[in-house]
């Protein structure tokens, strides 16, 4: 089956040109997964879903097994990348429209707003899995796997959840292929001694050069630690056995120790951030024919300050000559 991976992506990349590594990876794993649930033959993975005589038997499937509409979504996406079957391509549509239209809403699945969380709930669970970490640290605790999960979960929810007002929860795939050691262009890595990371692979990479985020300085002695138990070459985010987390592994990973998902991180996240904020602002652009960002930037001034009386005389009498 690892063969047939390696080929699944091989094509992937071929057909979609232009996407990012983690996009790429992303679309496998959703392809692959899929595959696993449906308990076929292991060497018939990529005809299977290459043949067109399949299309209405994976799509009533996936609408059966997938529950969660946007692993749906990315799911119909990467077969209509990898296959360019219209069938998938409307399904995809037909989600990507629902989806943003409910965000527009500002409406939420009763499941994700159970699991949404708070700041201080957030907080509490990093400071739990740090604090963990930092004992052992400090009691000079042998390296095991046990050890190396403490660390992983002190980054993951240090990284992702916005706990550090320097960091905002980016997407989890950012943090996917950064490396520990080296500097590569095609890959995440850390700069200037490990306390900044540059990012070269992300969602919008072809629109955005490189981003540096910072590291908090919280988290420098659980990187540090784990730069120091590997050798070059390896991920920053590593499973138990030392192998590289696929995208939706680690993004499993990260619900179970945090108790939801990214995604829901990312809502909770802005939501609190932008509590203020009229609902009516995308309405508003939207009638107005601009986006929002140039609504904020472009259009939305600060007041000028209001003059004094003495400044208000003077402007009178200046008048209209």
């Amino acid at each position: 089956m690892n063969e047939q991976r390696k080929q699944l992506k091989v094509l992937l990349q071929s057909k979609m040109q232009g996407l990012s590594d983690a996009t790429v990876s992303s679309y496998e794993c959703h392809i692959y997964n899929f595959y696993i649930r449906l308990a076929k033959e292991a060497d018939d993975m990529i005809p299977y879903f290459s043949s067109v005589e399949n299309v209405e038997e994976i799509i009533t499937k996936a609408n059966e097994l997938l529950s969660n509409r946007n692993s749906r979504r990315n799911f119909y996406c990467a077969l209509w990348k990898l296959t360019e079957y219209t069938s998938y391509k409307d399904e995809f549509t037909l989600l990507r429209t629902t989806i943003t239209e409910e965000y527009k809403k500002g409406s939420m699945s009763e499941e994700k707003m159970m699991t949404m969380q708070n700041m201080e709930q957030l907080t509490a669970k990093h400071k739990e899995y740090l604090d963990q970490f930092n004992r052992w640290l400090k009691r000079d605790f042998p390296v095991s796997k046990t050890f190396i999960k403490a660390a992983t979960d002190a980054l993951i929810s240090g990284l992702i959840t916005g706990v550090y007002p320097e960091l905002p929860p980016r997407r989890l795939q950012d943090y996917f292929e950064l490396l520990l050691h080296e500097e590569d262009p095609f890959k995440n890595y850390f700069i200037e001694g490990r306390t900044k990371m540059r990012m070269n692979l992300f969602k919008n990479a072809r629109s955005r050069s490189s981003i540096d985020l910072p590291v908090p300085e919280a988290l420098r002695p659980v990187i540090e630690w784990l730069a120091a138990i590997r050798p070059k070459r390896m991920w920053l985010l590593m499973t138990a056995r030392g192998d590289q987390f696929y995208s939706a592994q680690l993004s499993g990973y990260a619900k179970r120790i945090l108790g939801c998902s990214c995604n829901v991180l990312r809502i909770g996240y802005v939501t609190e951030k932008y509590k203020d904020v009229p609902r009516d602002i995308l309405d508003v652009a939207e009638k107005m024919d601009h986006s929002v960002n140039t609504a904020m930037t472009c259009y939305n001034k600060k007041l000028p300050t209001v003059p004094t009386t003495q400044e208000t005389e003077i402007d009178e009498s200046d008048g209209d000559k």
